[in-house]
């Protein structure tokens, strides 16, 4: 099976640097889906699906293309950047598992049926919407990771000039 992952080049293309410096939810998420989708297309090109868990080639390829994030910044504005970003996911995750506790309580609550099938809907939305975050929220923390180990490395470096 060849594996082809995408370039930092691809991957700017997905607009999630300026999903980062936005503050609307919804680029969010749009950033995610594009991320998917970009993944999946370039997968399509040198996989035979039958044998690859399509979940776990989206993770590894976010978790390759996280490394990549901000590279060009200098390092300390690459971590604040980074972690940012981080903190604004852990927020929307947050505030989305709120909502989908609240869900669930009016679902149990639910008068009748077709409420009850309105309120199932919404709760499959709030879950997609879950992963996708945490799919971003990997994606970034990959991206965190790399520059924590270089400046590791640019430490240890200095630490054995001296």
């Amino acid at each position: 099976m060849a594996r082809r992952y995408l370039s930092g080049e691809m991957f700017r293309e997905t607009q999630l640097a300026e999903a980062a410096d936005s503050s609307d939810s919804d680029s969010i998420m749009h950033s995610s889906r594009t991320l998917r989708e970009k993944i999946l297309q370039t997968q399509k090109e040198g996989c035979d699906f039958a044998n690859v868990d399509v979940d776990t080639l989206i993770v590894t390829a976010a978790k390759e293309l996280g490394r990549d994030l901000y590279s060009e910044l200098p390092q300390e504005e690459r971590r604040q950047k980074l972690d940012a970003m981080i903190n604004k996911l852990q927020q929307e995750i947050d505030m989305e598992s709120e909502h989908k506790l609240e869900l669930h309580r009016e679902e149990k609550d639910a008068p009748d049926q077709q409420v009850r099938s309105k309120i199932a809907a919404d709760l499959a939305k709030s879950e997609e919407r879950l992963q996708a975050l945490a799919l971003l929220m990997l994606h970034y923390c990959s991206g965190w990771q790399n520059c924590t180990e270089r400046e590791d490395e640019t430490k240890a470096a200095g630490a054995q000039a001296v």
